[in-house]
């Protein structure tokens, strides 16, 4: 239960700790250390905290590490929108209270790669690739006289999703 409980309060942290970066690089933070940390975010638990998280992200370590982390986001080929939540609660989220379905693998591409455009060209190139595939292998099985179920066709969209990335790899 203590294992459990650690880490909520880590992903908790983490989430926390991104908000408190966001608000620290937009009041300047980068450029002007001292003028951010005069501008003690809201959301903060107290001013010892913001000053420690200030002094922090102003050191070297914190630097390259984020350097390194934005090398590391630049060199993604399909990057996704999906944010520090993992992809497994973004399923729980999106997941139907009534039936208790959890969204089709596309319509969660869909979701972590699209907001009001695509992220990148790429991203919208593999989607079609994915839907095209999956409505190929739906057309057979109604030509052959078999009809799809909600079910059969959460199958589809997983296989086809899998058979698609593993070609990737």
């Amino acid at each position: 239960m203590v294992k459990c409980v650690e880490m909520h309060l880590q992903r908790q942290w983490k989430r926390t700790r991104s908000t408190l970066k966001a608000y620290w690089v937009k009041n300047g933070g980068i450029a002007d250390p001292s003028s951010a940390k005069s501008k003690m975010d809201p959301k903060c638990r107290s001013k010892e905290d913001w000053e420690h998280m200030c002094k922090y992200w102003e050191t070297d370590k914190a630097q390259k590490y984020a350097d390194q982390m934005k090398q590391n986001r630049e060199k993604l080929v399909v990057p996704s929108r999906g944010g520090s939540r993992s992809i497994a609660n973004h399923k729980y989220a999106m997941t139907d209270k009534n039936t208790q379905l959890q969204p089709n693998p596309i319509k969660l591409y869909h979701k972590l790669h699209f907001k009001t455009k695509w992220i990148n060209e790429e991203s919208r190139i593999e989607y079609e690739n994915i839907v095209k595939m999956k409505d190929d292998e739906c057309a057979k099985l109604v030509s052959a006289g078999i009809t799809i179920t909600r079910e059969m066709e959460y199958e589809i969209d997983f296989l086809y999703n899998l058979e698609h990335f593993c070609h990737l790899v």
